[in-house]
């Protein structure tokens, strides 16, 4: 790069940078691309956004299966997640119905 005060310096350039990454993955939108995105781009300022991609998509993915082995899989895999307590009440429904049936 260029002395040149006009020009872009290091830090601008990788946000820019990360910016495009994370559109990228938003536009692909799985827990792959997001995790994929924080393994390329540790430090990227959208790493938070992109954690909550990924727990955002994993409770979906949950729901969809809708039994006791998917909720019991978010909840070990994902306990910082703000969909933790939604999925351990799913999973305690399911548990109930089971008795009851």
């Amino acid at each position: 790069m260029r002395e040149n005060p006009e020009s872009l310096n290091k830090k601008e350039v990788i946000d820019i940078r990360n910016k495009q990454e994370y559109e990228i993955a938003n536009v692909t939108n799985t827990i792959a691309s997001n995790k994929e995105f924080i393994g390329k781009y540790p430090d990227a300022s959208q790493v938070e956004d992109a954690n909550i991609n990924i727990n955002k998509l994993a409770y979906d993915d949950a729901e969809k299966i809708n039994t006791i082995k998917a909720y019991q899989f978010f909840l070990t895999n994902y306990p910082k997640a703000k969909e933790f307590e939604q999925a351990k009440t799913n999973l305690r429904n399911w548990n109930m119905k089971k008795l009851f049936h």
